[in-house]
């Protein structure tokens, strides 16, 4: 058994074939990425409750919150920090779940179910579990003219840029940062306001009864049951600008557009802003799928960037200021001139003690033996990433060590 294909070289040269296109095949198909997949089992729930001091937000939300977190059975651990009008608690799962969907889902689920018990005045829970994973490209818009930044035109922007990153196959996650909430602002004239005997309070609540959100009654027939709706929602600015104010004893009715400017713009003050190169901007972080080639999936998104930035607005510059792919890529010609040194050094020490004979077959041996490793990790799903990467030169310069010394043995006997 141990001179088998010594024995048949047929058989040798067969073997030497599937494992030289077994390993040229794994380098060409193989997975390829920064960074090894890491299964994500810690999440963070952030919940507002504004004007608290630390000692409320313990005791009427990050308790509460605690106490359906721990009916969860997945659940491992629980840390919680309060501080005036935040509350953090942070849950990791157990380490022996294979799969954290569906734990996360009953997270979730705690945490809604814990929403019904918090203060009236409570925002909503933010559920956050995406951020065991890092971005693989990361793609900013940057206010470029001169003008003050229009957040506004930057945030339709990156949620159109979005859209289009979301519909290139192989994208696993978008999401934008640096870009704060819209909101309508209502700005008055306190000139013309104080005119008509009009207070910032009396706008306020006629705003509030002109947006008829809810249903006005019900209607009751022999064998149906209708909801009757009042139409006139606020639904545009328009609308908003129609609203009418009463004015003075006579009641004499004038709109809100009269004594107000109404207009769209970022919620102030911003929530979170990016700044690149110390100007305004919004970034688009985007995800590859585990399982692809980080180098073809990075073009096709390079591809889509290219084509979004020709009907870019002006005053709006695109810049990709992080990319994963070329990291991985030096990776892997980090493992290649890693090879190619160890074939280089093998074969000039061998060439000078062993002879020629000796160094040809070391030469042979050590990158067949890489191609046989990386021909493995493809069968069983290993792709080719920094830890791997790292281990596979490990293992070379194990290689070249083993090399030398056997040649030696099997000279000196």
């Amino acid at each position: 058994m141990k001179t088998i294909l010594f024995d048949y070289p047929r058989a040798l040269v067969l073997v030497i074939l599937l494992v030289l296109v077994g390993g040229i095949s794994a380098i060409l198909v193989m997975p390829q990425a920064e960074d090894p997949k890491i299964t994500n089992r810690v999440a963070i729930v952030l919940t507002p409750l504004p004007g608290a001091s630390a000692e409320r937000v313990e005791r009427l939300v990050t308790q509460r919150i605690e106490d359906k977190l721990r009916e969860v059975e997945e659940v491992d651990t629980i840390r919680s920090t309060s501080r005036t009008g935040l509350s953090s608690v942070t849950v990791i799962l157990d380490e022996t779940l294979t799969e954290t969907e569906g734990a996360f889902s009953i997270v979730r689920d705690a945490v809604a179910d814990a929403r019904a018990g918090l203060p009236s005045d409570a925002g909503e829970p933010r559920f956050i579990d995406d951020r065991g994973y890092a971005y693989t490209l990361l793609t900013a818009l940057i206010w470029d003219a001169d003008s003050p930044p229009n957040g506004l035109l930057l945030k339709r922007t990156a949620e159109d840029l979005q859209s289009v990153l979301r519909n290139v196959p192989g994208t696993e996650y978008v999401a934008i940062h640096g870009a704060s909430p819209e909101e309508i602002a209502v700005t008055l004239s306190s000139d013309v306001a104080q005119s008509l005997g009009l207070s910032e309070g009396q706008i306020a609540t006629a705003i509030a009864q002109a947006d008829a959100k809810g249903a006005a009654g019900q209607f009751f027939g022999a064998q149906s049951e209708y909801t009757i709706e009042v139409e006139g929602e606020l639904d545009s600015l328009d609308r908003l600008r129609r609203v009418p104010l009463s004015v003075g004893e006579s009641s004499t009715s004038i709109q809100l557009g009269d004594v107000a400017d109404i207009n769209r713009a970022i919620q102030q003050p911003a929530a979170e802003l990016a700044i690149v190169d110390g100007r305004y901007a919004v970034v688009v972080g985007t995800r590859m799928q585990d399982g692809l080639r980080v180098a073809s999936w990075t073009n096709r998104v390079l591809q889509s960037l290219d084509v979004f930035e020709a009907d870019l607005s002006l005053g709006i510059e695109q810049r990709v200021i992080f990319n994963h792919a070329e990291y991985a890529t030096d990776r892997f010609a980090s493992l290649l001139m890693n090879l190619a040194v160890g074939v280089g050094l093998v074969v000039l020490i061998l060439f000078f003690t062993l002879g020629v004979r000796a160094a040809l077959l070391v030469t042979f041996a050590i990158p067949m033996t890489t191609l046989g490793a990386l021909m493995v990790m493809n069968i069983v799903g290993i792709p080719i990433h920094q830890m791997s990467d790292t281990g596979l030169i490990v293992a070379l310069g194990h290689m070249v060590d083993a090399a030398i010394v056997v040649c030696d043995a099997v000279t000196r006997r």
